[in-house]
């Protein structure tokens, strides 16, 4: 029993998905870049105006009102500017009894411009 054309059916089938999740994966939206930001180790690396565009973005975040503006960036500033405050990523260093997770989900974060929008995309 010859299983050669059984398994390279099933890898033509996963190529023809994969070019086919490539042809439709918006890879142009700047909405990937700007999303690097959630990364604590290159916070420092973006601007305010990232978290702007985040906030238009996606408004069932509650981000985007002026009020909720000023205290973003306020917040996004106290973020850039206290290094020792951010969460790491780095993977701890026990097995919790659900299994690995990383830092950032076991941490308690106190910036709102993470806590809040950080756990929509985790």
């Amino acid at each position: 029993m010859d299983i050669k054309p059984f398994f390279g059916a099933v890898r033509d089938f996963y190529i023809a998905t994969i070019k086919k999740m490539l042809k439709k994966f918006p890879f142009s939206d700047s909405i990937l870049k700007d999303l690097g930001i959630i990364n604590p180790e290159q916070v420092c690396s973006y601007s305010f105006s990232t978290v702007e565009k985040l906030a238009k973005r996606f408004p069932q975040l509650d981000l985007h009102e002026s009020g909720s503006l000023d205290q973003l960036r306020e917040e996004f500033m106290d973020l850039k500017l206290s290094p020792s405050d951010r969460p790491s990523l780095e993977k701890p260093t026990y097995k919790s009894a659900v299994g690995w997770k990383p830092a950032y989900q076991k941490q308690e974060i106190n910036h709102p411009i993470v806590s809040h929008g950080y756990q929509h995309f985790i």
